[in-house]
């Protein structure tokens, strides 16, 4: 599984949190690639992605985070292969198309859906098992 970079402490944080934050999102994307250790905060992986441009200069690291814009964090911190649409822009309209036509997502979900931890953490293993793994 995906979370074995992670701090455990902060896991069991995550599985019980209702709607995640940018920030905790940065956590397991910038932990996943090694960007930061498992103690670091999320302001700190949050502050990482965005001087490597996964988040604007307008984003903060309290916001929560839509489904939408968690798949194409996700999908970049994997270093997902895809369709024409998304390897061109890589944007989270597409991301987002990405991951349901690979099945990571249903066909319900809608990219303005807030997102669970849990449903975070198994969004990010969905996507490290099909582009191999572990950074």
């Amino acid at each position: 599984m995906v979370v074995n970079a992670q701090s455990a402490e902060k896991i069991s944080a995550l599985l019980k949190t209702k709607q995640i934050t940018k920030g905790q999102a940065a956590y397991l994307a910038a932990t996943f690639k090694n960007l930061v250790g498992e103690d670091a905060s999320e302001e700190d992986a949050f502050k990482i992605l965005s001087e490597n441009k996964y988040f604007s200069e307008k984003e903060s690291c309290d916001e929560l985070i839509t489904l939408g814009k968690v798949s194409a964090l996700f999908a970049k911190a994997v270093e997902l292969k895809g369709g024409l649409f998304y390897s061109i822009t890589h944007n989270s309209r597409y991301s987002y198309r990405e991951l349901k036509a690979k099945g990571i997502l249903p066909s319900e979900a809608d990219p303005s859906f807030k997102v669970s931890g849990r449903d975070a953490i198994v969004i990010l293993d969905g996507l490290s098992s099909i582009a191999g793994g572990t950074k």
